[in-house]
Order: structure tokens, then sequence, then C-alpha cells
């Protein structure tokens, strides 16, 4: 799996059903709408095989079911909007999925981890206190 020009998300041979041959499957001009990423970061795959993209400068994380044409916010701000609370992002830059579908984001800007529970309009602190004081190596430590 890699990104082209950064807002567009394309898929490759995938041991979790997905076609064989490369396609475009999210994005493809930048912007904020739905359809529209503005730097495509990180990727997850969920249980339900279900594609999730960190959208970085729009500091949000879409959902993109397979076979979809738009994808959901399902952390962040879905107009992009950046901040430092726990509803929003401030450059994100990788996520993880767990076995329930919860989404753990490195919201780097604001250094630190969240945890955004499935159907959740706000994240839990799980690492980092919001300022610079933590290193970049225990984030890195807990995403792995």
């Amino acid at each position: 799996i890699h990104f082209e020009w950064y807002h567009i998300c394309i898929a490759t041979t995938l041991k979790t059903g997905w076609n064989s041959t490369a396609a475009t499957v999210a994005g493809g001009t930048a912007g904020t709408a739905a359809n529209q990423f503005r730097a495509a970061y990180d990727i997850a795959i969920d249980s339900t095989r279900a594609l999730y993209i960190v959208d970085r400068d729009n500091n949000r994380i879409q959902k993109w079911p397979q076979g979809s044409s738009s994808g959901t916010t399902v952390a962040g701000s879905a107009a992009g909007t950046v901040g430092t609370t726990l509803n929003y992002f401030t450059i994100p830059r990788a996520l993880t999925i767990d076995p329930n579908n919860n989404v753990y984001v490195a919201d780097t800007g604001n250094h630190r981890v969240v945890l955004w529970n499935v159907s959740s309009s706000t994240g839990t602190l799980i690492a980092g206190t919001g300022n610079l004081k933590i290193s970049r190596q225990k984030i890195a430590l807990i995403i792995v």
C-alpha cells in the first residue's frame, strides 16, 4: 500500500479480501469534502475490512467502508478544524485499530496519543500531556 501525491489512497494486493489489482479507493483531489484528503498519511484496516486513513492536513481520521465512494469522519473535525481539546487534532500522523475497532491516533502537533472509541464524539487521552515535554520515542512505542 502506498500513497501518491498525498491526496489519493492506492490499494494493492492485501490478504483481507480487497481486489488484487491496484486501484484508487479513496481520494483524488485535495480538499475537505468527505471524498477528499489534504495529506493522506497513514492507513489501517478494521475487522469489517473498512479502510481508515489519517488525513493529516485536515486533522481528521476518515473511515472508508469497502466499495464506498466517500469517507466518514470518525475522529477529529469533519471540516478539518485544528484544535487542542480532545475532539480535535493538530497534525495527526499515525493510527492503529484494536479488535473492537477503536481507533488510537498519534496526534503529533498536540504531543499525545488519543483513543477514539467506536461512535465516540471525543477522544480519551492515552499518553502525553499536550506539551512538548514528552519524548517522541514514548509516543512511537505506544503506536507500535
